[in-house]
């Protein structure tokens, strides 16, 4: 039903809510973020993780943290993202993106907050 972590702000949660962990199996593969900064060789030790998909974003909450991954979505992507970090100050700070990850296209992107201005497609940052 899901790929990558389904209890990572994805449908596993929602399914165990309804029919009770007794009732799910849960078989979770790797995720995009943990993909990424495997690819990056960045550590998720002091990461503060959330998701863009379905929810609205506290950009404030966001800014307050030094190193966040974020599964995103086409209403909030990187350049969404970035726009609302500048605005706050934070435009020095270096977004990794992540686009098409796993796959032949994949492409990891490393730039200053302030610098990124693109659509990406499949990402994460």
């Amino acid at each position: 039903l899901a790929s990558g972590d389904p209890l990572f702000y994805g449908i596993g949660t929602r399914l165990v809510a309804h029919f009770g962990i007794e009732q799910v199996r849960i078989i979770p593969g790797i995720s995009a973020v943990q993909y990424l900064c495997a690819q990056a060789g960045i550590d998720m030790n002091d990461m503060w993780l959330t998701s863009s998909h379905g929810r609205c974003v506290s950009f404030e909450q966001l800014a307050n943290h030094r190193k966040v991954a974020m599964v995103t979505d086409a209403r909030c992507g990187p350049r969404e993202i970035a726009r609302e970090l500048v605005a706050r100050g934070k435009g020095h700070r270096l977004m990794v993106i992540g686009e098409n990850l796993a796959m032949e296209n994949e492409r990891i992107h490393w730039l200053p907050v302030s610098a990124v201005n693109a659509d990406y497609e499949m990402n994460a940052v």
